[in-house]
């Protein structure tokens, strides 16, 4: 998974010279590394598009237009609502056929879902995907409930909305990245 930003101008008729187009894409990145509203983590996944704007003889300067960038991000993010993402791990469990419930059940208390299962030889392979802060716990709840036999593999796999208000708020409120 690549996150990226995107920056296209389509500003025509020269209303803007291009090395201040340049400086917009710079003030347009800088705010989106800053962080967005919601809990102050870097805004991803973003195309911005430059459509208009006005040079002055006199006020024009690079700082201007910079500044115009930032502000104009702060303003669309202000508006448009975003949403917090958490990283998600692709995970392989090994376990006695007979544990496939128990494992799909610690699966689902911890945010996950099971994408495939198979088996022989009585042990099953279960595939998940969970969050990825939740893999200490689903580590203990797996010794706990295997004796200790049972073993799973994990790997990052992509970035998801994080769909638990409650878990939403506890991210918001506890962020060092948060802009007050």
């Amino acid at each position: 998974f690549i996150s990226s930003v995107e920056f296209e101008s389509r500003i025509k008729g020269g209303v803007i010279s291009k090395p201040f187009i340049s400086s917009v894409e710079k003030g347009v990145r800088e705010q989106l590394e800053a962080g967005g509203p919601l809990a102050g983590y870097p805004v991803t996944d973003v195309r911005v598009i430059l459509t208009d704007g006005k040079m002055h003889s006199v006020d024009s300067n690079d700082f201007a237009f910079t500044s115009a960038g930032k502000l104009a991000i702060k303003n669309a993010l202000s508006q448009s609502g975003t949403r917090l993402l958490q990283p998600m791990e692709q995970v392989n469990f090994s376990v006695e056929e007979k544990m496939q419930g128990e494992i799909s059940s610690i699966v689902s208390r911890n945010d996950g879902y099971v994408t495939g299962t198979s088996g022989e030889d009585h042990l099953a392979e279960i595939e998940a995907y969970l969050p990825t802060a939740n893999l200490p716990e689903v580590s203990t709840q797996l010794r706990a409930k295997t004796g200790g036999s049972g073993t799973f593999t994990s790997e990052f796999s992509h970035y998801q909305p994080v769909m638990d208000e409650h878990t939403v708020k506890t991210v918001v409120d506890g962020s060092p990245h948060r802009h007050e």
